[in-house]
Formats: structure tokens, sequence, C-alpha cells
């Protein structure tokens, strides 16, 4: 794909190891930045206007959650998708993000090309 029109994706992750894992794949199709909290994921979000984001649920500072909950409160990140990564399994927690407007999970550890399926599709569709 062209420079140009290559999607943007923002990582959220505490941990700088899963941050250069993730970039790491998803780099020969997104254009890709991160930030290492939600603090700063949510400045970034709201500059950078990234196409989809990736975060993690546990973090310090403000943890995933908090982050979907203050992105769908901006009317300038409200639409953009967001997709879910941890190793959280409760289905009490998921069913709070979705509540929120997650447009996915996936599970640690990644399955890259299930990450970039699920990227892939949720830009196409606009979800």
């Amino acid at each position: 794909m062209p420079p140009e029109n290559r999607k943007k994706v923002l990582i959220v992750d505490d941990s700088p190891t899963v941050r250069a894992q993730i970039t790491g794949f998803l780099k020969t199709e997104f254009d890709c930045a991160s930030a290492e909290n939600g603090d700063e994921g949510l400045l970034k979000a709201r500059e950078q206007r990234p196409d989809a984001l990736v975060v993690d649920l546990e973090m310090p500072k403000m943890d995933g959650m908090e982050l979907l909950r203050r992105l769908r409160a901006d009317a300038k990140t409200r639409s953009v998708p967001v997709v879910i990564v941890t190793t959280v399994t409760s289905l009490d927690r998921v069913n709070e993000c979705r509540a929120l407007g997650c447009a996915g999970f996936v599970l640690k550890p990644l399955e890259p090309e299930y990450l970039k399926a699920k990227l892939r599709q949720l830009m196409r569709d606009g979800t």
C-alpha cells in the first residue's frame, strides 16, 4: 500500500516489549505510533487522529477501560475503533468494555495475523 494510503494504528501498552512486538508485526502494513499509558494514549489519540487503537486493558495511571471511556466521550475520538489486548478473560470485564464501545478483544499471547485481520476488518467496515 502506498505510504499516503496506509492506515495509522496507535498502540497503548505499559510494556516496552509488548509495544515493540506489536509495532514489529503491524509496521509492514500500518503506520504505528505508541504510548506507554492511558494518559499519553489519550493525548496522542486526540492529536494524531489514528484510524484504530490497540490498547492494553491493565496499565498504570489510566487503564484501558478508563481510556476507552474518555475516547468515547470526546467527539474527536468517539468513532475510532479500539481493540483491547489483554490476559483478562473475565466475562464481566469483557461485557463492560463492549458496553463502552470496544470493537474487539485479542488475548495475550498475541497472534499477529489475527490482530492484523481484526484491524483490517475494523478499518474497512468503519466500526
